[in-house]
């Protein structure tokens, strides 16, 4: 005789099977992909991502049907972490950001504001060495670009070690913390909290951050404690997880009206005395010295023209309305 306790089991047990056995291919594949190198296998490691979609986009799905299950969510945040650990200890394949975050640290150690001077500048010569300065992007020409809750995190990963593999243990740390906090703003809304998959299986989180150790997630971290901080209400809370998540990486400021509550004065001015504190150590530069090569930035990425914005692209080519 079938129970209801055994029915009620048979589809967790079937969900579980087809998570193992897809998160296991997807495991393969990304081992696969760390053997591409240099940008003659970009158009070779894109049809690898794009498969790695595919049977996340079915894993999503299958996820938000599934019922909730204690041994589902173990399966998904072991797989999560399995994923990142499988490429964390290689060199970045898709950006070279991260040996900037490291010489940053390292200037910092010295002293020095890194907003200061290029990395190329003679001032910084003795700081320079044959494993971080060479692969330094724009090292002739340009500051850094990162705002001052990023530069602070720099810092304090490489007084524990100069190395790009430690600074993308940090950056995981902190992808870690937002899963966390995500999973409590699950579990607050009656959601499963294995919907964590959503994130946490995402072919682009890992490859970014665990792959390239891009640091994104130092402001994921506290855009989730604002979400969080909102949802139960603390004003405060609010205001200074908005202001460090804005310091690692600008674009949280966004969501301030979001999280803005009408008539409220306690989340903005924790916003604004939170940015300010982060920005203080550094204004020695001065005002403008402290944006860093932000605009130069945006300028040659065609941020500012919208050439690389695909949208923009797409509607100039079918329309010809050269779109600035």
């Amino acid at each position: 005789m079938i129970t209801t306790a055994s029915r009620e089991r048979n589809p967790v047990i079937v969900t579980n099977v087809l998570l193992a056995g897809i998160g296991a291919i997807l495991l393969i594949l990304y081992r696969i992909g760390l053997q591409s190198r240099g940008v003659t296998d970009i158009v070779w490691f894109i049809k690898l991502a794009l498969v790695q979609s595919i049977l996340y986009l079915i894993l999503v799905w299958l996820i938000v049907r599934a019922r909730g299950a204690r041994s589902t969510l173990l399966i998904v945040l072991l797989f999560a972490g399995i994923f990142r650990l499988s490429i964390v200890f290689s060199p970045p394949y898709l950006s070279d950001d991260i040996y900037r975050y490291v010489w940053d640290g390292r200037v910092q150690a010295a002293g020095i504001n890194p907003y200061r001077y290029i990395p190329a500048d003679d001032a910084l010569k003795n700081l320079r060495d044959e494993r971080i300065y060479p692969r330094i992007n724009r090292r002739d020409y340009a500051h850094t670009m990162y705002p001052p809750g990023a530069e602070f995190m720099y810092f304090l990963t490489t007084r524990i070690s100069e190395s790009v593999t430690w600074m993308k243990f940090t950056i995981v740390g902190f992808e870690l913390i937002a899963v966390w906090i995500l999973m409590k703003l699950l579990a607050s809304f009656g959601m499963p909290r294995q919907r964590i998959l959503i994130y946490a299986w995402h072919p682009l989180a890992v490859w970014e951050f665990a792959g390239s150790g891009h640091v994104d997630p130092l402001a994921f971290a506290f855009i989730s404690l604002a979400l969080l901080a909102r949802r139960r209400n603390w004003e405060t809370a609010t205001g200074v997880a908005l202001g460090l998540g804005t310091l690692a990486k600008l674009f949280p400021i966004v969501l301030f009206p979001a999280l803005y509550k009408r008539w409220g004065w306690k989340m903005p001015v924790a916003l604004v005395v939170t940015i300010a504190a982060g920005y203080l150590p550094y204004i020695g530069v001065g005002p403008l010295g402290v944006i860093g090569f932000i605009p130069g930035y945006a300028q040659e990425r065609g941020i500012v023209s919208g050439e690389q914005f695909f949208i923009l692209g797409l509607a100039d080519r079918l329309l010809g309305v050269n779109l600035p």
